[in-house]
């Protein structure tokens, strides 16, 4: 079976068509790493896949999966980390996933199974070209600037995440083994078992697998809701100046793609940002997984890593 990529848009990405009863399983494992690489944004139109196989397609490539713990995010019955995406309607900005967290996982795959009637393009942009069109100044600040990201969460969010289930000291023994040793990260579990996460995280670094600079940061508003705004670390305001010179370029470069039934996308989440148009119908269906990448060209198969990722 012969696949050929061809560009997706002028501002980068792959699409990938599948030839006639062509399945993702039938994607040379290989092929689809060396274009990943490349181009950090690969869509897969065409080879109408199912939970199943879109799982089964994502775990060819993960050494580890994680599980988003917040509330809305369902889990399928083809694997729990198979999840719905952000709930509601509305529109998200740019962000990574996990992005205001030291977890960061490399890749991002989504599957379209039923599109909305109107809306609902999911939006991504390569941060590469974002840190290039940002002006000399702007770069200065970003290059010497680091983000400082708060996460409150309740018992229920956080302990099936960590896998922590003793409760009081016996908890926060278990939690300081995993989080002191994350460069940047400080944590506070308090009477309610409420952990609050400080976060120091730097805005610009090199994408994991071109190790060109990106702009890292996911400080957009319009995002994380249910969290307070990033600041600069130091506790100071984000400057409004700096926000409305990302969105800008982040405006000229985005791609909104709009999906047709059964598409997947996979994104490299340390490059490309991603987002959502709002739409207005409860019947759309687009699925999750999120992973650290296992792109040894020996195995695939699953296998364990400490707790943590953080960008620094």
């Amino acid at each position: 079976m012969t696949i050929a990529a061809k560009a997706l848009d002028a501002h980068g990405g792959l699409l990938i068509e599948a030839p006639e009863t062509a399945s993702l399983a039938q994607l040379e494992r290989d092929w689809i790493i060396e274009q990943f690489k490349s181009a950090g944004l690969l869509l897969l139109r065409g080879f109408q896949p199912d939970d199943a196989q879109f799982y089964a397609f994502g775990r060819r490539f993960a050494a580890r999966f994680l599980i988003d713990p917040m509330p809305g995010r369902v889990s399928q019955e083809v694997a729990t980390e198979l999840q719905t995406v952000a709930p509601g309607d509305q529109t998200l900005n740019l962000h990574y996933e996990y992005g205001i967290t030291p977890f960061q996982p490399d890749v991002l795959w989504l599957y379209c199974a039923r599109p909305a009637r109107a809306g609902g393009a999911t939006t991504v942009c390569d941060g590469i070209r974002i840190w290039q069109h940002l002006s000399a100044g702007t770069r200065e600040l970003l290059e010497r600037t680091r983000i400082e990201y708060t996460l409150t969460l309740p018992r229920q969010s956080w302990s099936g995440f960590f896998g922590v289930r003793e409760l009081g000291a016996a908890a926060r023994q278990r939690l300081a083994q995993m989080l002191a040793p994350i460069a940047g990260l400080e944590h506070r579990l308090d009477y309610r078992d409420t952990l609050t996460l400080h976060y120091r995280a730097a805005a610009i670094g090199p994408s994991k697998f071109t190790g060109r600079t990106a702009f890292l940061a996911t400080i957009l508003p319009g995002v994380y809701l249910d969290f307070p705004p990033a600041r600069l670390d130091g506790g100071g305001e984000i400057p409004a100046a700096l926000l409305q010179q990302i969105l800008d370029a982040s405006a000229e470069l985005t791609i909104a793609l709009a999906w047709q039934p059964g598409d997947v996308v996979m994104i490299d989440n340390t490059r490309w940002l991603h987002g959502r148009h709002a739409f207005r119908d409860p019947q759309r269906r687009v699925l999750s997984l999120c992973a650290y990448a296992n792109f040894d060209p020996v195995s695939a198969a699953m296998k364990p890593l400490p707790i943590g990722r953080p960008v620094i």
